[in-house]
């Protein structure tokens, strides 16, 4: 029988739903990627926040082999129309069954007496950092990406306006969580909250988490690997989750270990997504596969492919599972940079398609047009999403203009250019959560592709397009 508590003693672990699912069949062969060789620039040892390297090709979201679905898994092709076919269908890949899913959050350590039970988070959060420096600030951000990514959206947490002056542990107000970095263990450190030696946090709650902070001790964390790892861990608690899997257990937790696999494709993150439909109240002890009622640990995905030179190729798509939709793109890396390519004077267009999902699973198609300008000291643009469908709850889509119209069928966002080495993309100054909701790269030999995603608390989809 499952037995519930009033109070709030206990938690569980967590971290990045992985979109992924099953095939019903053996393709007869498996499309290569666009991974091979070194890039002709040397590229930087990160990306922005929100992209991935494989040091040939750009990444966002699961977007690399193994992550996603190759073409040929998926058997059902739509002709969109006479150039663009969508592959449609259902993919495992790397997912969790219910009964690994709460095996995992079974194993979980005791931060405090008395056991776990399954919180309630309560309202959504707005996170908010103190005082630090633009490396520090830039780590907050792409955990938040990680956590948000394997949380629906009415519970992932807002990015809110940094904060200045003297930070006070006993004043955090209700929703929002505060994390502070510190030189060394200083007198803002209280001596009992829950933590490794290198982060603190504590969250306020009695039957709901209300508010929570986070400390971080720079002077003792060496790499930003561990920098990384340590503000994950404690900001997963000061969200609400004050206990981690068993470290004997589960060693290759990302809260253990900084080289273990990135959070969207860990177990950690399927507990993550799990946690958040399991009933507040009930103890973790008494967990059976059947609370996560009817768990799916296969995916419907949507793939696009467009060629873009004559050697080169874009994908990009969705995946939809458990009510979560997890956009991708992927593209070869340039050979030059913007300002290096004369093709890029005046004002440049890039034409495709979007793929992707409601919030409520429908399928989602359109069409996507990239332009910038490029006369500016800093380039702006326009990123339009036009010709928007539906075509059902994970339903194969048909032919442009037979579906149902989403939204009005447009969307328009002003965009900007983004920088970081020889990384170059763009992104929205629409915020979601306080995170862009366009995000995008600039990829193939020429600049001829981009390739990006789309977030919003009603549609995640990927989408390519060509010059």
């Amino acid at each position: 029988m499952i037995r519930h508590r009033l109070s709030f003693v206990g938690i569980i672990v967590a971290a990045i739903f992985i979109l992924s699912a099953c095939s019903d069949s053996t393709p007869s062969s498996t499309p290569k990627d666009n991974s091979d060789g070194p890039p002709p620039l040397p590229l930087p040892l990160d990306v922005p926040n929100g992209f991935t390297t494989d040091r040939s090709s750009f990444g966002i979201g699961p977007a690399f082999s193994g992550q996603r679905p190759p073409k040929g898994y998926l058997r059902t092709k739509a002709e969109y129309n006479d150039t663009f076919t969508i592959n449609s269908g259902e993919w495992r890949g790397t997912s969790a069954s219910a009964g690994d899913i709460i095996n995992f959050i079974k194993s979980f350590d005791p931060d405090e007496e008395g056991g776990f039970v399954i919180p309630d988070f309560g309202s959504q959060k707005t996170l908010r950092i103190y005082g630090a420096t633009d490396e520090q600030i830039k780590a907050v951000e792409n955990s938040l990406r990680l956590i948000n990514a394997a949380l629906p959206h009415d519970k992932r947490i807002i990015l809110g306006s940094s904060i200045s002056g003297t930070f006070n542990r006993e004043t955090v107000p209700d929703n929002e969580i505060h994390i502070y970095f510190t030189k060394g263990k200083t007198d803002d450190w209280p001596d009992n909250v829950e933590g490794n030696g290198l982060g603190k946090a504590k969250i306020n709650a009695s039957n709901i988490v209300l508010s929570g902070y986070a400390l971080i001790d720079t002077d003792g964390i060496a790499e930003d690997n561990d920098l990384q790892l340590i503000i994950t861990r404690e900001l997963l608690r000061a969200y609400g989750i004050v206990a981690h899997a068993d470290a004997n257990e589960f060693p290759d937790s990302t809260r253990w270990s900084s080289s273990a696999l990135p959070i969207y494709l860990s177990l950690d993150g399927e507990s993550l997504l799990a946690i958040t439909s399991l009933q507040p109240g009930t103890e973790v002890g008494d967990l059976t596969s059947t609370d996560l009622g009817d768990w799916d640990e296969t995916a419907f995905h949507l793939l696009g492919e467009l060629e873009i030179n004559t050697d080169q190729t874009i994908a990009f798509g969705a995946g939809f599972r458990n009510n979560l939709g997890r956009p991708w793109a992927h593209g070869p890396v340039p050979e030059t940079t913007l300002g290096e390519n004369t093709d890029l004077t005046g004002t440049a267009t890039w034409s495709g398609y979007l793929l992707g999902f409601t919030n409520d699973g429908e399928t989602l198609t359109g069409e996507v047009e990239i332009e910038i300008n490029f006369v500016p000291r800093n380039p702006t643009g326009t990123a339009m999403f036009t010709n928007l469908e539906t075509w059902g709850t994970t339903s194969h889509p048909g032919v442009a203009n037979t579906g149902t119209d989403w939204a009005g069928g447009d969307l328009t966002y002003n965009i900007e250019i983004v920088k970081e080495g020889t990384f170059e993309g763009f992104k929205s100054t629409t915020q979601g959560n306080g995170l862009s909701e366009v995000s995008g790269a600039f990829v193939g030999k020429e600049h001829q592709g981009v390739v990006g995603t789309v977030e919003r608390s009603d549609l995640s989809g990927g989408f390519g397009a060509k010059r």
